[in-house]
């Protein structure tokens, strides 16, 4: 039985001509061999940075494979950082400093009912130390900020973490092309 592993990314959002998440989730294989026995099947899903919208995007994609084992792997640019940032913890809570591209704000919101916050319980420690052995620039990160990739976190952690076939659910958040290539040294 395959592994349907659902990988999203978001669209330019604000001031940014281009979502390093997009290019990376658009850029995936399309079947990835895991072992002899196992094979991942990647939809790739690009999220429009819009509150409902995401949500709206993602939710049918995954229910659509939930009966059978699944991984959610959901990815966002973070501006300010020079490395990968595998998230901890999604936050109930929605703080936009800048509207989302539907031009929604929202001000100290809880997001939906459910705990203040949700942990991944993906190994995020185990994974950034497997990434940093391959020499690619990776950390951990407590939450995943405040803004559209918090609020699609939360909810899919909410939503799906639990469920029996669930694998796991994971954000990463990428900085800019130019800040990454800048610590690798290139």
């Amino acid at each position: 039985m395959p592994i349907h592993v659902i990988a999203a990314g978001f669209d330019p959002f604000h001031t940014h001509r281009f979502n390093p998440s997009q290019t990376s989730v658009e850029q995936l294989p399309d079947t990835v061999k895991i072992d002899e026995e196992h094979t991942a099947l990647v939809a790739k899903l690009v999220l429009p940075t819009c509150c409902q919208g995401a949500w709206d995007c993602l939710r049918p994609a995954v229910d659509a494979v939930r009966e059978q084992p699944f991984f959610v792997l959901l990815s966002g640019l973070a501006e300010s950082r020079d490395r990968i940032y595998l998230e901890r913890f999604a936050l109930n809570v929605r703080q936009y400093r800048i509207p989302d591209n539907a031009g929604h704000t929202h001000n100290d919101e809880y997001l939906e009912a459910g705990p203040d916050a949700i942990r991944t319980k993906v190994s995020v420690l185990e994974l950034s130390g497997y990434l940093r052995k391959k020499r690619i620039p990776a950390d951990v990160s407590n939450y995943a900020g405040a803004f559209i990739c918090n609020e699609t976190y939360y909810r899919s952690l909410n939503r799906w973490q639990a469920q029996e076939n669930c694998l796991g659910v994971l954000f990463v958040h990428l900085p800019p092309f130019r800040k990454y290539f800048k610590t690798l040294g290139k």
